[in-house]
């Protein structure tokens, strides 16, 4: 991801991640078909079954803006984590961003392969559209 990567493209790439582990057959043996497994589709748990996958980037408008938040969630996190804080964030008037970091939010073994550099990257995509979306003169916060 260079500086001419946008927000769109992560999100695209990010969709794209999450119809990949959709079509895996990651609860195959019997024994992992449980209720409370989250990758056994016919689990209450699935993220894909709710209203919103919480695990995944989102956005929240607010009515009107008055500056931008970018929230990142922790390491053993996904952006379901920040959804009460992003909400208050909103409710104040910012727009804000629930960025999920790569290798998050997937499959456990994303993160034997994601690096600090692959989140920097991230960040900095993320950082970069909440700039553009509320422009150069708004309060503009990174929290976690």
């Amino acid at each position: 991801m260079g500086d001419r990567f946008t927000f769109a493209e992560y999100q695209a790439r990010e969709a794209k991640l999450f119809a990949e582990i959709e079509s895996l057959p990651l609860a195959s043996d019997p024994e992992d078909r449980t209720p409370v497994n989250r990758y056994f589709p016919g689990s209450r748990v699935r993220p894909s079954l709710a209203d919103r996958d919480w695990n995944r980037t989102f956005v929240m408008e607010p009515v009107v803006r008055r500056g931008g938040v970018l929230l990142l969630h922790g390491l053993t996190d996904s952006p379901y984590s920040m959804r009460a804080l992003a909400e208050q964030f909103r409710d104040q008037g910012y727009y804000t961003v629930g960025l999920r970091l790569p290798g998050h939010g997937t499959l456990p073994s994303g993160l034997t392969r994601a690096t600090w550099e692959d989140w920097l990257a991230a960040v900095r995509v993320g950082a970069r559209h909440v700039r553009e979306e509320i422009g150069q003169d708004a309060p503009f916060v990174i929290a976690g």
